[in-house]
């Protein structure tokens, strides 16, 4: 990767303003993305700010005076203004805000009372050059247009909880609890799908020279996740959800080795050999139960205690690299310290300090790499209203 910051010009939204009005999780993840980008960000907050400034995990302290390192990770490089929803005069600010601006995000589910406070048909008429993108549960049609939810309820609507523990782990009992898909997934989702819409739509202004009214739904978001599923049901006329049987083809699992676990692929024919001449070629391996991979995850329960003699004794780091030189799908669980120092993590610099207080301040950076270069992102997360003033004198409001 070529060192050093990519020039602005190289960024793909270079010169492009987005308006955020959204809070919490998915609507300022989708105007992050595109601040990543290269677009100017102007997250509109209320007197009281997001509250996402107050959710955890915090750094340097765990009360509500540290940083927060989730505010933190969604809202760098934006630039934060003020608005009071209930003043005239600001709301007449917004409007001439509205007015530079490429792209709105919004997440309320009534848009004529939040800070816009128009309809879509008015925004689209008002402000023609203006792309919005509503991020709500349920979208804004339906019978479940105005009902709420968190992350844990759309995962679960979404149907993400029905298939949880899924491939290639498989359910113990009837009785086992879903696992619940955990980092906010069902919103960070949405908010990536909300950012792949308004770049559809930007595209489109470019041929058309107008904007258009993208509507993401949460809920819809966390179903789309489930293309395996959903076409197994539509093709195959029965729903999956939970396996209740180990894979059909073996080895496909997650297994223990000397200091953990790592997750081992070797069901086609050309990664079993290999994996058996890594094992020292063991008699029991040529026994007609384990000759295709269907027949070894038949008899799963008589192959992996004969694996795991063999497995256990050897160190995660040790295996991976063994049998990534033949060519054997695998790598070792990492717990969250590992994974951030691994040469891989470390080679691409993807990591940045973002917070203050050294590695507890390091978050992910920039995701797009563009002519090898990656944006520097460390240093800028907003204070709340800090650039109310000069946003503001922008537009001579």
């Amino acid at each position: 990767m070529t060192s050093g910051p990519a020039p602005s010009s190289h960024y793909p939204l270079s010169g492009l303003r987005v308006i955020e009005t959204a809070q919490g999780v998915a609507g300022p993840y989708c105007a992050r993305l595109l601040g990543d980008a290269g677009a100017d960000v102007v997250k509109i907050e209320g007197p009281n700010g997001d509250f996402a400034r107050q959710e955890p995990p915090f750094v340097g302290a765990t009360d509500f005076s540290a940083e927060s390192a989730l505010f933190a990770y969604l809202n760098r490089g934006k630039r934060s203004i003020v608005v009071d929803a209930g003043s005239a005069q600001d709301r007449a600010a917004l409007r001439e805000l509205l007015s530079t601006a490429d792209v709105l995000i919004h997440d309320s589910l009534d848009l004529s009372g939040s800070y816009a406070g128009m309809t879509p048909e008015q925004l689209l008429q008002d402000f023609p050059q203006l792309v919005t993108v509503s991020i709500t549960p349920f979208g804004e049609s339906g019978p479940y247009a105005n009902l709420l939810a968190d992350d844990l309820v759309l995962a679960g609507m979404g149907g993400l909880l029905a298939v949880s523990p899924g491939f290639p782990d498989h359910v113990i009992s009837e009785n086992e609890p879903p696992l619940r898909a955990n980092a906010h997934i069902a919103e960070l989702i949405g908010g990536a799908f909300g950012a792949i819409g308004g770049l559809v739509a930007l595209s489109a202004r470019d041929v058309t020279g107008t904007g258009d009214y993208v509507e993401v739904s949460l809920h819809e978001s966390v179903a789309a996740l489930l293309g395996w599923n959903l076409a197994v049901t539509e093709y195959g006329g029965a729903a999956v959800g939970r396996y209740r049987a180990p894979a059909r083809q073996a080895p496909n699992h997650y297994l223990p080795c000397a200091d953990g676990w790592v997750a081992l692929v070797a069901f086609i024919e050309r990664h079993w050999n290999s994996l058996v001449e890594l094992m020292g070629n063991p008699e029991w391996a040529a026994r007609p139960e384990f000759a295709t991979g269907p027949e070894r995850g038949v008899n799963w329960d008589l192959l992996e205690p004969l694996l795991l003699d063999w497995l256990i004794e050897q160190p995660s780091q040790t295996f991976f690299e063994a049998a990534q030189a033949r060519g054997i799908p695998s790598c070792p669980a990492l717990s969250l310290s590992e994974a951030i120092a691994s040469d891989q993590a470390v080679a691409r610099d993807y990591l940045v300090s973002i917070l203050p207080d050294g590695d507890l301040g390091r978050l992910p950076g920039d995701p797009f790499v563009i002519d090898g270069r990656r944006r520097k992102v460390g240093g800028a997360v907003p204070e709340l209203g800090e650039h109310t003033p000069d946003i503001l004198g922008e537009v001579g409001a």
